[in-house]
């Protein structure tokens, strides 16, 4: 998966720390439904911004959503 390289490639340059970018591989993972990848992002951040917080409920009620569509079929 090419989102996973590129987060690779910000551990090597050492932006991981970032909030901007931890908040855009957040995203990136919960569009893939890789909400664990996004969690563990989210875990690692040393500080969490409003928008970090509403990324990782959205990737989580998204799934949630998700599962419940699939027991309604």
């Amino acid at each position: 998966m090419a989102g996973r390289a590129c987060h690779a490639q910000i551990i090597r340059v050492g932006f991981e720390t970032d909030t901007l970018t931890s908040n855009m591989l957040i995203n990136m993972y919960s569009k893939c439904s890789l909400v664990d990848d996004a969690r563990k992002v989210f875990d690692e951040m040393p500080v969490r911004s409003v928008v970090s917080w509403n990324t990782m409920i959205g990737a989580v009620t998204k799934i949630a959503d998700e599962q419940e569509a699939a027991l309604q079929l």
